[in-house]
């Protein structure tokens, strides 16, 4: 660190810092993983060591390999994604490409094979990978519409947020979602079936018609989050949301509100008049 230039001192560093995660004591692995941590990396030299060293037994120290591999950025998605297929290290992967978040997009063909096969946590966590990287985690699509299907209620939520994100590439989800909207009893998950079909049919007008009403109930809704998302929905559907005006005006008037709320109200309400 005193020397970010030298190319020699770095190699140097990087290799005795290897050598300590290899060390049979907890303390020394975690010191030689935090000082990785603190230096910048080649991912050519750096990534294919770490591929084999993501498995630690110690926590505290898989935690800061993670934090290392997922501080190279775009160069480990891919590498991450790889290891998704390997039942020893897909734990770590996973927390890797959390914290690459829109970075993790090349791993986007191995994160769908790994979603094929997913159940429980572990396909909660690959959908919440996928809700970070957006629109480029289109080709998920097909697997996410899956998840609405005799799933659990947290299962379908994650998966309606990661369609949702990735906008007009998940158009496939439509009529899923409007039946959602249609025939769910839980408010909440009709709320975010509406606000999926706003984010991927953005100039379907017949749909509005369905789409509007239930995100003014959003607004509502007891959850600071689903109002503000409603809010902004609807503020993105400008005139043809005009009818929640009032609805708006009304949440951007509550002294009871937040004031980033009642903002967020306010600037709707102007863009649907």
């Amino acid at each position: 660190k005193l020397h970010p230039g030298d190319a020699a001192r770095q190699k140097t560093a990087v290799e005795h810092l290897f050598e300590g995660l290899s060390s049979k004591d907890a303390t020394m692995r975690l010191a030689a993983a935090e000082g990785l941590h603190g230096l910048s990396l080649d991912p050519e030299i750096v990534g294919p060591k770490l591929n084999h060293l993501l498995d630690d037994a110690d926590p505290v120290v898989a935690h800061n390999l993670v934090e290392t591999f997922a501080s190279l950025g775009e160069p480990a998605a891919e590498r991450a994604g790889n290891a998704l297929s390997n039942e020893k290290l897909r734990g770590l992967a996973v927390q890797v490409l959390e914290r690459l978040g829109p970075k993790a997009k090349l791993a986007v063909p191995q994160i769908v094979a790994a979603l094929a096969g997913a159940k429980d946590d572990f396909r909660l966590q690959l959908q919440a990978v996928l809700r970070q990287i957006g629109p480029d985690a289109a080709p998920a699509t097909k697997e996410l519409i899956r998840s609405l299907d005799g799933s659990s209620e947290e299962t379908r939520i994650s998966a309606l947020l990661a369609l949702g994100n990735i906008g007009p590439g998940a158009a496939a989800v439509k009529p899923k979602a409007l039946a959602i909207l249609d025939g769910s009893k839980d408010p909440f998950e009709r709320v975010l079936a509406a606000w999926v079909v706003a984010k991927v049919a953005p100039a379907d007008k017949q749909a509005f018609a369905k789409v509007v009403p239930v995100l003014i109930n959003g607004l509502s809704f007891p959850d600071g989050l689903v109002q503000a998302e409603s809010a902004i929905t609807l503020g993105e559907l400008g005139a043809d949301a005009r009818s929640a005006a009032a609805a708006l005006d009304a949440l951007a008037a509550r002294q009871d509100a937040p004031m980033e709320l009642r903002e967020i109200a306010q600037e709707a309400a102007t863009a649907v008049r």
